[in-house]
This record gives C-alpha cells, structure tokens and sequence, in this order.
C-alpha cells in the first residue's frame, strides 16, 4: 500500500546520525531482495539502497547532496515517486531513475488560493484548489514539470473533492451533497475525456488496476470498474474491501497489497492485507501477533513497534520496518514476514527506516 501524504513531524523523534555511507549488512539466515527506502531525523532526509548481491546497505544524504530542504510540509509518495512540498516549491525525486527536479512555483502567490489535494508523479503536478471569493467551486491545476505548461480547469460545485493521478490520466472524484461527480482527465492535453454523476453515492477510494482499468469503492461496500481511457464502466459488484481516500495502491495482476486497521489503542495502526479483485477474497497478515512472538522468543525488552510494510513480489513476503524502544535506548531494522504472519528475516540498519519507496 501506498498513502498520497504523510508527515515529517512524528518523525523527528528518530535518530540524528549525520553519517553517509552507513553499511549494514544481513546477519539472518534469509535472504532480503533490494529495496529502497527513506529516512528522515531532525535535520536530514536519507535514501537507503539495500543490495540483494552483497546482502549489504548503504545511505545517502539527501539533504547535502541534492539540497532537498528538511523542513518541508508534507510528502507525497506514488510508485517510488516523491514530492517534497515546502510553501510554493516541490523537490520530485524518482527514486528509480535517480532523477530529482525542483519546481519552485505550482501555487498562486499569497493567500489567492486554498489548495485542497496536490498529487504528483515524476511529470506532473495535479492541484486541487479553490478560490476565497468563489469557495463552492473546485478547480484543477496540471503542471507539467518538464516543459511548465498549466492546464487550469473548472469543476463546478463541490463540498469535498480527491485527484487520483496514474500514467498520465486524472481521476477526480467530487461530492455534491449526496452524490458524487467523476471527472476523467488528460493530464497531457489538461482536457476533461468524460464525466459522471454517481447519484446517491459516496466514493472512498480508488484503485487503479492493471488491464487499463480503475475501481471505486463505496461507502456501501460495492465496487465500480471503469476503462482508463475513456471512463466506460464496466462492471458494478458487491466488495468486502475498505478503500482509503489519498492512497495509491500497489496492483499486481488481480491483487491489491493493501493495509486493514487495527482497533484502537494499539502499538499498530494497521497491517499488511491482499485483497483479490476478482474473487473479493481478503487475506490479512496480523503483524501485531507476529512481533509479539518475536520479543517472546528471542526475549527482547522495551517495545518493538511497526509503522511501515511494503510487499516483496520476488519472495511473496512483506518487508516491514520496526523500533525496538527499551528505556532510553533504540535500535531499528527490518523483518522479513511471510503471507502466514512468519517472521523469517531480520536486518538490523542504523537508522529508522522510514518509508519503503521500491523492491526491486
């Protein structure tokens, strides 16, 4: 699962280690795919490269070596894709291709706009804001960061909107009272392909699938499914998946790599789960049960806490980061957990790791 947005301020509680080059190298008896991931301290954002070959990690300091600030308001993060957004400027860094640009101006100067939703890949910028004097009305900003051409266009009335960006078409879902308008964009061309009203509905969330092909969910537990290309729907059916609004969803084949809740409170916010397109079948991985054995049989003290997993197709486990907080004392790493809730795979690393970005 991947969420559109998250905050840097919880992180900052974590380790202020400064070094760059930090190896860590595999000690446990299973063998880790490489993956890429993020880690942020109090002044410093890292990337971390874990090598399947050596078994071994190394970091490099972001902030020195490309100048990405800090101290930025939010990230969004889409398919080892990351914004940095900070007031009017965004650092997008493709974590694959190793490409980072700065866009320094996607907004209105001063208070001329209220941004509502921002979305981004490696080439676009997708804004959803509104003006004070015009506050009823949604609109739509497409910046394409390669050559800067912007695309602004009216939605009409709305209460509450969410933009959905993939491969170069926009999905916007809006709610007007108690139905929901569906707005399918050219992200090129800024232009609107086609629209709907969903009448008496709530739309949750999205899933963009692998056959040119999108799904909705619901408030009421049914699923749509849409073509890509010119929004054609086909097919409605009932789901017993929970979408999440600002989430882009990892899809492989028919399968969504996802996350349920855990009831509150909990050391855990939520869990690995796979949820078959197809089938509605939903499979959950309870991560809390598999680190509670874990401290039990290898006797660990303090706390051991998770708050990120991502999947690992190449091994069909989960990569899943952890915090083992014991007084005044940290270490980190990542556990290696398969589909039967099985820790099979420990790396211990030198700092928190964040966010995992990419397995390759």
């Amino acid at each position: 699962m991947r969420r559109f947005l998250w905050s840097l301020v919880i992180l900052s509680t974590l380790g202020c280690s400064n070094d760059d080059d930090v190896v860590v190298e595999n000690e446990s008896t299973s063998e880790f795919s490489s993956f890429t991931a993020i880690t942020l301290d109090d002044e410093f954002i890292y990337q971390y490269n874990f090598s399947e070959s050596s078994q071994t990690a190394t970091s490099r300091n972001l902030t020195l070596e490309l100048n990405i600030a800090r101290q930025v308001e939010f990230v969004h993060e889409q398919q080892a894709v990351l914004g940095f957004y900070r007031e009017r400027m965004v650092w997008i860094r493709n974590f694959e291709t190793d490409n980072t640009t700065l866009f320094t101006d996607f907004v209105s100067p001063g208070n001329s706009e209220r941004r509502e939703g921002v979305v981004n890949d490696d080439t676009h910028i997708v804004l959803l804001y509104r003006f004070p004097e015009n506050f009823d009305e949604l609109r739509l900003r497409v910046i394409n960061v390669t050559n800067n051409v912007i695309s602004n266009i009216a939605l009409g009335a709305s209460t509450f909107a969410e933009a959905y960006l993939n491969d170069g078409k926009i999905v916007v879902t809006a709610q007007r009272e108690n139905d929901t308008q569906l707005f399918l964009i050219d992200a090129t061309t800024g232009e609107i392909v086609n629209e709907e009203t969903l009448t008496n509905t709530t739309i949750r969330g999205l899933v963009f699938g692998t056959e040119d092909d999108f799904y909705l969910f619901d408030s009421v537990q049914m699923q749509y499914r849409y073509d890509i290309n010119g929004m054609n729907r086909l097919n409605v059916t009932e789901t017993n998946f929970f979408a999440s609004p600002n989430t882009f969803y990892e899809v492989r084949g028919t399968k969504v790599y996802s996350s349920f809740d855990y009831q509150q409170p909990s050391l855990f916010i939520n869990g690995p789960q796979i949820y078959d397109l197809e089938t509605n079948e939903v499979q959950r991985i309870d991560i809390q049960n598999a680190y509670a054995r874990y401290a039990l049989e290898n006797e660990l003290t303090g706390e051991l806490r998770n708050t990120d997993f991502t999947y690992d197709p190449n091994t069909d486990a989960w990569l899943c980061n952890y915090v083992l907080a014991n007084n005044a004392t940290e270490t980190y790493g990542v556990f290696k957990l398969t589909n039967d809730g099985e820790i099979i795979g420990v790396i211990e690393t030198e700092r928190f790791v964040s966010r995992f970005l990419r397995v390759e």
